[in-house]
């Protein structure tokens, strides 16, 4: 969180080294790498932390966990068993259990395996596992009772919490305040460059990581799923009002620093296209249009119900705008004010947006895929089609979505609000001229 993550991990490489049965360094190393999105660095780590000790209960559950999230569930559940052998396999087994049980579709196995584990080892996902399986099961009040407990867990600092939700909003209100026809006309034209990357945005939770899978099947695909290359150009950027006064010599230097940091994670961006897969770029489109005025934009459009409900079901790191998901209420304001932004945004910008409905999507891929492909300008592959063997060629998917990519494509989260419509009541006021604006219906 200091940002001297780098030095920490010197320190705990060093401290291993010196230490060769040392286990506990690996799992902290391994830790660090996941916080520096470093996913297959870590899982190296607790490899090698695993090769040092097998019986290591940590290190056996650590690796489970990574596992999990790489989708790699035939090594997890051989992890589980080699777990589950152990004297003392320590207090995380019952809730691994819970989300093998979940994972293969045993709704009524992770529940009861969910409850029955000790509420002391992971509170946050015990919770959210008993949620999960809630839901599946078709009890939508207990289902939500889970998920506020879930969201309490992750709310306990209180204070800072809600200071965090209120500056995330309020950046944005300052953003639109400032977005208005006069402060455009002031901007000097700068021509656009030859080399444009696509960018996929959307509120969290609409859809985009099945996007992206589908649409990262494409060999002339690079995409970039939520990295870091317009956070980049926002710091060097600094105020967002200084959009007004850049030249064309600093927009090239803000050009350079975003193919620079592009190239860190994608290497083989420079000949593809590139697709900037990030859901909150949505109210970035300003920054996005004064670097890449011809830039393709795709929008991913969901009912606004479910994907609040579904922001707040889904366990997102609660810093920063995240602390938004940990309330319906915060995240339907949170949603209001994306899209106030995102709908300024698309009015006074000329921006090349191409929109794809959620509900229309998972109807017809092929419908709604062929025409998209086109306005990128990609050749049509029916491979693209295969989302789940995409998904399972990837190594690790980023998002809180990373488990459902990899099922087929259903309709069974359409709708899903109207179950839940009673705990909605406090959102609903918030999105209903949203649910009218984009013609969906309450």
């Amino acid at each position: 969180m200091l940002g001297t993550g780098e030095e920490a991990l010197n320190a705990l490489r060093q401290l291993a080294a010196s230490n060769q049965s040392d286990v506990v360094s690996y799992v902290a190393i391994a830790h660090l790498e996941g916080l520096l999105s470093r996913q297959p660095q870590a899982l190296e780590a607790l490899e090698e932390a695993v090769r040092r000790d097998g019986a290591n209960a940590e290190a056996l559950s650590a690796l489970a966990e990574k596992l999990e999230q790489q989708n790699d569930m035939e090594r997890y559940e051989t992890i589980l068993g080699r777990l589950a052998a152990l004297p003392e396999p320590g207090g995380k087994l019952p809730i691994l259990k819970a989300r093998l049980a979940y994972r293969l579709g045993k709704f009524d196995e992770a529940l009861n395996l969910a409850r029955d584990a000790p509420p002391s080892t992971d509170v946050g996902t015990r919770a959210q596992l008993i949620g999960q399986s809630l839901d599946r099961l078709g009890d939508p009040a207990g289902a939500f009772e889970a998920f506020e407990q879930m969201n309490r867990e992750d709310s306990r600092t209180g204070a800072e919490v809600a200071s965090q939700t209120r500056k995330s909003r309020d950046e944005l209100a300052e953003q639109k305040s400032l977005l208005t026809p006069e402060w455009l006309e002031s901007w000097a034209h700068v021509p656009g460059p030859e080399r444009l990357p696509a960018f996929l945005v959307g509120f969290p939770r609409s859809g985009t990581t099945l996007l992206d899978t589908l649409l990262m099947g494409h060999p002339d695909v690079a995409m970039a799923e939520e990295e870091p290359m317009l956070s980049s150009v926002g710091e060097r950027l600094g105020n967002f009002a200084r959009l007004a006064d850049l030249n064309a010599h600093e927009i090239g230097e803000l050009r350079n620093t975003y193919f620079q940091v592009a190239g860190r994670y994608l290497p083989d961006a420079a000949s593809k296209l590139l697709i900037d897969k990030y859901p909150l770029a949505m109210g970035s489109m300003p920054i996005v249009h004064r670097l890449f005025p011809d830039a393709p934009v795709i929008f991913m459009e969901r009912h606004p119900c479910d994907v609040v409900l579904s922001c707040f079901m889904m366990r997102f790191q609660p810093t920063g705008i995240g602390t938004n998901f940990l309330t319906l209420r915060d995240t339907a304001l949170l949603y209001d004010e994306m899209m106030q932004l995102w709908t300024r945004s698309t009015e006074l910008l000329p921006l090349r947006v191409y929109t794809i409905r959620y509900e229309r999507l998972v109807e017809d891929l092929e419908g709604e895929l062929r025409p998209l492909a086109a306005f990128l300008g990609l050749s049509w592959l029916p491979e693209i089609l295969d989302h789940r063997d995409t998904a399972k060629k990837r190594s690790f998917i980023k998002t809180p979505s990373y488990a459902q990519v990899t099922e087929p494509v259903t309709k069974k989260a359409v709708g899903r609000w109207t179950r839940y419509r009673e705990q909605l009541e406090s959102a609903i006021p918030i999105l209903e001229p949203w649910v009218t604006r984009l013609g969906y219906e309450l």
